[in-house]
């Protein structure tokens, strides 16, 4: 049997076994509670123990942690290197998880009687000597169930166990050796590629250099050459624009024909920029119809926007509008 890390095998004999519903503690505080709940069925003064969840419920192995240090000090020292590293697992975790029902294994020392449900071990009793009918309906009775023969199990033991619950520190503690020289692999690696890509840049950027001089030399008189090209676009663009409005004389030849009243006559013209304002002094007997005349203007396909506002002197009308290119 060959298993990826080393591991304490604590025999079934040495453990005892306990299964509680924890599905109504919160699963930040689960632990906590196995941890205090073990100090509660444990009889030991130094407890050791082991626990893995289904759901909310704890399956904990526990047991005498100062017995089995002290066999442990009598194994082979070569095989223990590193005591302080190594985990210790209860023999029924290598052993194969059981169907539904009643069955009983043959550990390395005596046999354990076990009844499994739903994937999760509810009761487990380990006894020297082969338990006979008797025994074994006893074990069903305690937990609720029929009296039945339970299937006799010769298993093997696995590499790893079936189910792992380690503490990160269990699992730092496992595995720091290659942790440690996974990082520094890493680091080199990072080191290394660091300094080909220093070195890449470093020649890329002198190759670009010399690039980017031709490339000056060879294109410096066409850019200057674009530059002027698009101020020139600019100012024909802006001169076609002013070229494409209509004349002042036009315009007020416009207005003037679409006054609504001869009496009124214009006090104030502007025009700049695309935008026409023209004050007009109504007559005195004859107020001008000011909606008439912006509906007048607007009807005109040079002017848009137009707008009517109060003059700042007595009898004063100010119209504003846009004028449209030709």
């Amino acid at each position: 049997m060959r298993s990826f890390q080393p591991h304490w095998i604590v025999g079934r004999g040495l453990t005892m076994y306990r299964c509680q519903d924890f599905s109504r503690v919160p699963r930040t505080r689960r632990q906590a509670a196995v941890a205090l709940q073990v100090s509660v069925w444990s009889p030991f003064a130094d407890t050791g123990w082991r626990c893995v969840w289904a759901g909310g419920k704890a399956m904990v192995w526990f047991w005498d942690a100062a017995d089995v240090n002290v066999q442990g000090e009598l194994l082979d020292k070569a095989a223990m290197e590193r005591p302080a590293t190594v985990s210790q697992v209860p023999e029924p975790l290598f052993l194969p998880r059981g169907q539904d029902g009643a069955r009983l294994v043959q550990c390395h020392d005596g046999y354990d009687l076990q009844f499994w449900q739903g994937g999760v071990l509810l009761d487990s009793l380990w006894t020297r000597q082969e338990p006979d009918e008797r025994r074994i309906a006893w074990f069903l009775e305690r937990i609720g169930e029929t009296a039945d023969e339970a299937l006799l199990v010769e298993a093997e033991m696995a590499p790893e166990p079936w189910s792992r619950s380690e503490s990160p520190v269990e699992w730092l503690r496992a595995r720091e050796t290659a942790i440690g020289v996974t990082c520094l692999a890493v680091l080199a690696l990072a080191g290394v590629w660091q300094e080909a890509r220093y070195w890449k840049m470093r020649l890329a950027t002198g190759g670009a250099a010399a690039d980017l001089t031709v490339v000056e030399t060879d294109v410096l008189p066409q850019l200057s050459a674009r530059g002027d090209f698009v101020d020139l676009r600019r100012r024909n663009e802006r001169l076609a624009e002013l070229f494409g409005q209509p004349s002042q004389a036009r315009l007020m030849g416009v207005v003037d024909e679409i006054l609504p009243s001869d009496t009124a006559v214009f006090r104030e013209w502007r025009f700049a920029e695309g935008e026409l304002a023209v004050v007009l002094v109504e007559d005195a007997e004859e107020a001008v119809d000011r909606v008439a005349f912006v509906r007048a203007l607007e009807a005109h396909p040079w002017l848009s926007g137009v707008r009517a506002e109060q003059g700042r002197r007595q009898g004063e009308v100010r119209f504003r509008m846009e004028v449209a290119a030709r």
